[in-house]
């Protein structure tokens, strides 16, 4: 065998081998994108999945507010209304109020003026 032989198939051996790397970046690079593929496509999926029930919790508590603010209003009303009634039964200057102004009820002799606004008043 001649001297420079060897380096003749230690040429083709290197660019072999380096031929094989390249091949196996390709596919390793390919197998990459393949994989980032399917995550993200199972990101999407499970996305897609959950949404209407993110969506659906955040109505629910936006409603959970809303009951909750009326629940104290409609607390406070009760309040209000057990304090008139309470009233009504026990301080008869109150309840001869209540009947004169809101029921237009009068002793007995009284006359009972009622003020008719002007239509320029309205």
């Amino acid at each position: 065998m001649p001297a420079n032989c060897g380096g003749k198939y230690i040429k083709k051996l290197d660019f072999a081998i380096s031929r094989i790397f390249y091949i196996n970046f390709i596919f390793k690079s390919i197998f990459m994108k393949r994989k980032i593929v399917i995550v993200s496509g199972c990101c999407i999926v499970v996305f897609i999945i959950f949404l209407p029930s993110y969506t659906k919790i955040q109505d629910l508590k936006q409603r959970n507010i809303e009951l909750e603010q009326q629940i104290k209003r409609l607390q406070a009303q009760q309040a209000r209304l057990k304090r008139e009634r309470r009233l009504l039964f026990e301080d008869p200057v109150y309840s001869e109020k209540i009947a004169r102004e809101k029921m237009g009820i009068a002793k007995k002799g009284e006359v009972i003026y009622q003020l008719i606004p002007n239509k320029k008043d309205k």
